[in-house]
């Protein structure tokens, strides 16, 4: 937001515009198949702790307290990360 404009000055509008379609290009291409992993590998997780839960009944205990812990640790670590 504070950046000089002397890159904008010194490059023709059609050289900045052919590069932000092709970013924008890639993302469409690549968006729909991390989204179709990052669900897949979700869904994965989920089954995985259920299945351990049922046949370990405590360990369902500690993957709720491991969950909260995680959630208090993120949200101590998140304001910090954006202030470095």
């Amino acid at each position: 937001m504070y950046s000089n404009m002397k890159f904008f000055d010194s490059n023709p509008s059609g050289r900045i515009i052919n590069r932000l379609s092709n970013d924008v290009s890639v993302t469409d291409d690549q968006l729909p198949r991390f989204m179709h992993m990052t669900l897949e590998n979700l869904v994965y997780c989920l089954v995985l702790l259920v299945g351990i839960a049922i046949n370990f009944p405590w360990i369902g205990v500690i993957i709720v307290i491991g969950v909260f812990m995680m959630t208090y640790v993120l949200k101590v670590y998140r304001p910090s990360n954006r202030e470095m």
